[in-house]
């Protein structure tokens, strides 16, 4: 009975992770939907596993690897939860640098896992307002999409027949998640953070198992072959190059150890400086109520733009980081 200690704390902290992961990933993306962000953590753990499984299986201590084990969780989430990467053909990489690097990579375990748990370790209130503010303001921004002609009329986002929603829908929907938010990091730090993440042959088995299944049932069906050589030769370049990093690596801390520790109640509270800020802008939008053509070219054309080439450009400068690069222990993992 000594492995079902170690299977809960692991299962917790998949978990756990996986709500914070499932608020940056979906919940800044598309907020209509009543979907329930409890379960929908449960679809999210599998990436979420793999993610956590790669820092801890490459000893990853630096930020360069660990945009890789990001770039992994997103290939799981936008190639076998769902069939987005393979919709534009073999060749094509603008989605998988959009969704999965762009969004996944940069925002959700870049700054939603990694960077502000940082930042929630240190306790110092202004960092975390700062930073909580610049991304409530592209929160509050990005809500716009929401209005565009084909979203509202969307069966899957159109559920609750209220169109646009008014400013105090909006901030009981940022507040509520935030509030979340707040209790996924403290509870990960007070009794669920664990500093080495080493599944037996037994789960990790399992859940190939459960990826291939879901793989078999959303990307087999609309892309065989596509969907097989593209995913096999993306997640091959990423565990190749964490490979490569593994062995250049220096001495130090591994992430997981460097994001140990409790965090106390008064950064938690700094967090809202993030749905604050979202309200502000997207209750400043409801008064200026921008045109279709205006929310367009700001969102889908110059947005998206900016974070394709981000997503894009991370990843080739944290794969030649990884790979060629003979200077990787120079980098630094703290935050500014």
């Amino acid at each position: 009975m000594k492995f079902l200690k170690p299977l809960f704390l692991n299962t917790a902290f998949v978990y756990l992770s996986s709500i914070i992961l499932v608020l940056f990933s979906e919940k800044l993306y598309w907020y209509p939907p009543n979907s329930n962000i409890l379960g929908l953590a449960v679809f999210y753990s599998i990436p979420t596993f793999f993610l956590l499984w790669a820092i801890s299986y490459f000893d990853v201590r630096q930020i360069a690897p660990l945009f890789l084990a990001a770039a992994l969780f997103g290939l799981v989430t936008e190639g076998v939860l769902t069939s987005i990467i393979y919709e534009a053909g073999l060749f094509d990489i603008t989605r998988f640098a959009y969704t999965s690097l762009g969004w996944h990579g940069i925002i959700s375990v870049m700054f939603g896992w990694y960077f502000l748990r940082k930042l929630l370790l240190r306790g110092k209130l202004l960092p975390i307002i700062g930073w909580g503010a610049l991304v409530g303001m592209f929160w509050g921004f990005w809500s716009l999409v929401y209005w565009l002609p084909e979203n509202l009329s969307d069966p899957e986002l159109y559920t609750d027949g209220l169109g646009i929603w008014p400013v105090e829908k909006f901030a009981a929907f940022a507040l509520g998640i935030t509030v979340i938010l707040a209790v996924a990091h403290w509870l990960l730090g007070k009794w669920f953070w664990q500093v080495s993440f080493k599944p037996n042959k037994l789960a990790f088995s399992a859940m190939l198992l459960i990826a291939a299944a879901y793989f078999s049932l959303t990307v087999i069906p609309v892309a065989p072959i596509i969907g097989m050589i593209k995913f096999s030769t993306l997640a091959g370049i990423i565990l190749w190059g964490l490979r490569r990093a593994h062995k250049k690596q220096p001495a130090g801390k591994l992430i997981f150890e460097q994001l140990q520790g409790e965090i106390q109640p008064l950064p938690l509270v700094g967090l809202f400086a993030m749905p604050l800020a979202a309200i502000a802008v997207y209750g400043l939008a409801t008064i200026i109520h921008p045109s279709e053509t205006d929310i367009r070219l700001l969102t889908w054309d110059i947005t998206v733009t900016i974070q394709t080439f981000l997503g894009g450009g991370a990843f080739l400068a944290a794969f030649i980081a990884a790979v060629f690069n003979h200077h990787l222990r120079r980098q630094k993992v703290e935050p500014s």
